[in-house]
C-alpha cells in the first residue's frame, strides 16, 4: 500500500462517526495555492484553485466514513527560459497533498479546532474565510520537466535548493493558501500537450520512483479531461 492511499485510507478511518441525527451529508470547498518564485529576472509566481468534495460514504454498523475528492491541477510557476516549475497535486509525504493542505494548515494556525468530528472539520472547512503561509514541511512535492514536450524528463525538485533546477538566483520566497469561491483552474493541458494520454499510462524510467508512473495524475485529478 502506497503512503497516499494509507493517507487516504486514514482519513477514512479518521473521519468515521455515528450517525447522530446529523442532515447533512455532502460538503465542497476550494482554495487558492500560490507560490512565489524569486530568479534574477524578477519575482514570478505561478496560481491555481482546488476544489475538495467531501461526502458521507454506506453506513456500516452505524458508523459512517467519509469520501474526499479532489478536482484541480498542479501549480505551474512559469520560470520563462528557465523552463516550468510544478507543484503537484500528491506525491512526497501526505500533509503535503492538495487534499490535505487545508486541514493541515488551518489546524496549525488554529483557523480550524483539531478537537473537530470530522463533520464539524468539513462543515467550517466549507465556511471559511481564510489565509495563511505554508510552513516548509508543508510545501507540495515539485517536480520539472528537462523537456517540457517529454514527460520521461521529469525530475523532482528541492524547494531548498531551486537553483540546483533552474540555475543560480533561483530560490522559493513563500507559498499562500487562501479559501476561495472561485471555480477550480483548468488549463495545464496547454503547457503540457501530452498529459492526456498518459492518465492510464506508466512513465518510463525508474530514477524517479516516488512519481514515475503517476506523475500524470500528480498533474491534473482528470476532472478537466476531454471526455
Amino acid at each position: 500500500m502506497t503512503a497516499r492511499r494509507r493517507f487516504l485510507r486514514g482519513l477514512a478511518i479518521a473521519g468515521i462517526t455515528v450517525l447522530s441525527g446529523c442532515g447533512k451529508w455532502s460538503w465542497n470547498y476550494r482554495y487558492r495555492l500560490t507560490l512565489f518564485i524569486e530568479t534574477p529576472e524578477g519575482e514570478k509566481s505561478g496560481t491555481g484553485v482546488v476544489e475538495i468534495l467531501v461526502t458521507k460514504a454506506a453506513i456500516s454498523l452505524n458508523q459512517m466514513p467519509m469520501n474526499w475528492e479532489l478536482r484541480g491541477e498542479a501549480v505551474a510557476v512559469d520560470l520563462g527560459k528557465r523552463g516550468t516549475l510544478f507543484a503537484l497535486i500528491g506525491g512526497g509525504r501526505p500533509a503535503q497533498s492538495f487534499l490535505a493542505l487545508p486541514q493541515v494548515v488551518f489546524e496549525r494556525t488554529e483557523a480550524l479546532d483539531r478537537r473537530y468530528t470530522a463533520e464539524e472539520r468539513e462543515s467550517k472547512l466549507e465556511g471559511l474565510k481564510a489565509s495563511a503561509q505554508l510552513t516548509r514541511d508543508e510545501i507540495p512535492f515539485l517536480a520539472r520537466f528537462r523537456d517540457i514536450n517529454d514527460p520521461k524528463t521529469v525530475e523532482i525538485v528541492d524547494p531548498d535548493d531551486l537553483a540546483k533546477s533552474f540555475g543560480e538566483g533561483v530560490r522559493l520566497l513563500h507559498a499562500i493558501i487562501e479559501m476561495t469561491k472561485e471555480p477550480a483552474t483548468p488549463g495545464i493541458d496547454k503547457k503540457l500537450g501530452w498529459l492526456s494520454q498518459y492518465y492510464d499510462r506508466q512513465l518510463g524510467g525508474a530514477r524517479f520512483p516516488a512519481i514515475r508512473g503517476s506523475v500524470a495524475n500528480q498533474l491534473s485529478s482528470g476532472y478537466f479531461k476531454a471526455p
